[in-house]
């Protein structure tokens, strides 16, 4: 069984003690992380669109929603307003890379509706269930905020859970 984990920073695999590599290390799964800090419930999505053969079960750690979407991974910062008024406190940034977080920082002042977000949020949700439908995969879908979805009452777990999950899939 290999699982695809797809998310944002909670769900990548920064070093030996998290949570995506203990799966590995510690409990012997095949384990393919796909996921990466600073990006959106739709950039996991399109990675997942692209790997969904290469895994048997899916890990989706849902992020906040909201997250801007950039395709080019030089931009992955402009996924919350935090990151991107980082970005642009930092000196080294100019021209054309200046001006797209400048862009972001604007929407997220001017444009930026929750209401909206929600609403995407729960559309990739059905399109990553869908998915794994058509494609027979497992799927355990993971909040990493609280905020990560609006349906709260159907997403009471923890990273914990996720490992039990996993325990339980190896005696299968």
């Amino acid at each position: 069984m290999i699982i695809g984990i797809f998310g944002d920073s909670f769900a990548e695999s920064i070093n030996n003690l998290s949570w995506s590599t203990l799966l590995k290390t510690s409990y012997g799964f095949t384990v393919e992380n796909y996921a990466k800090a600073c990006t959106s419930a739709f950039w996991s999505f399109s990675k997942l669109k692209f790997y969904i053969n290469d895994i048997d079960t899916i890990v989706f750690v849902l992020t906040a929603p909201g997250r801007l979407y950039h395709s080019d991974d030089k931009y992955l910062a402009v996924s919350s307003m935090f990151t991107v008024r980082d970005n642009l406190q930092n000196s080294k940034i100019s021209g054309i890379d200046r001006k797209v977080f400048e862009a972001a920082e604007q929407y997220y002042l001017l444009l930026d509706n929750p209401e909206f977000n929600d609403f995407v949020q729960n559309q990739i949700i059905k399109e990553v269930t869908q998915l794994a439908k058509i494609h027979n995969k497992q799927l355990l879908i993971v909040p990493a905020f609280r905020e990560s979805t609006d349906d709260r009452s159907i997403f009471k777990l923890s990273l914990i859970f996720l490992l039990y999950f996993c325990l339980l899939q190896s005696f299968d």
